[in-house]
């Protein structure tokens, strides 16, 4: 009798450091759940982290960025193989995105879309619910998309040379500065000093409601 024994595949590069980076994330982040794919392509491979909340973007692209291999350099335009490590399985890309939906939110998009609720329009998203917490501790009146930004944020937050800004953009900026990994939020406000026309950035804390 003949049997036949199929050969699983060796893993390729990035499936490596997708298992490698998905065990290391979760060993240090237990109450966050992290989604880590790989892919191959005619041009290289990539890996792709995503999770909910959680750690900021920089946090976790600190402790994954020795698993890609090099740099596109827009200046020659090419990829430069500038991080190249042997002892450790790496891909071209290593990309790294967070998440900032509400479980209520990721629950109502799963719904039929005759069912979903408008949560933007009643207040409920996220990004509503940090938006008022985060009036209150700067000290302004929230109004929705309609609040006032603060001068000092603006000129903190200059961007191409414009002085103003909307509140989405602030909401945007706080929240991408902003720490989701315990029942305690940790943030960044701003300051301004215009004597010395220096930034200055103080750490707080917001507890969830």
């Amino acid at each position: 009798m003949l049997t036949i024994v199929e050969k699983k595949r060796p893993l390729t590069q990035a499936a490596q450091a997708s298992k490698q980076i998905k065990k290391m994330l979760s060993d240090k982040y237990p109450n966050i759940k992290f989604k880590v794919t790989s892919e191959n392509y005619a041009g290289g491979n990539s890996v792709d982290i995503s999770w909910n909340l959680g750690m900021i973007d920089s946090e976790i692209e600190k402790l994954v960025n020795q698993y890609q291999y090099g740099h596109f350099d827009g200046m020659t335009d090419s990829y430069e193989y500038s991080n190249t490590r042997k002892d450790l399985p790496q891909s071209k890309f290593v990309f790294a995105q967070r998440d900032y939906r509400s479980e209520e939110e990721i629950a109502n998009n799963k719904l039929p879309y005759k069912e979903q609720k408008d949560l933007y329009l009643e207040g409920k998203t996220l990004r509503d619910d940090v938006s008022r917490q985060i009036c209150a501790l700067i000290g302004i009146t929230y109004d929705g998309i309609n609040s006032q930004v603060p001068d000092v944020y603006k000129v903190c937050y200059r961007t191409h040379g414009r002085d103003w800004m909307s509140w989405n953009d602030l909401v945007y900026r706080l929240l991408a500065q902003t720490n989701f990994d315990s029942d305690k939020w940790e943030g960044y406000k701003v300051d301004f000093d215009y004597e010395n026309d220096q930034k200055i950035t103080n750490k707080f804390r917001i507890i969830k409601v």
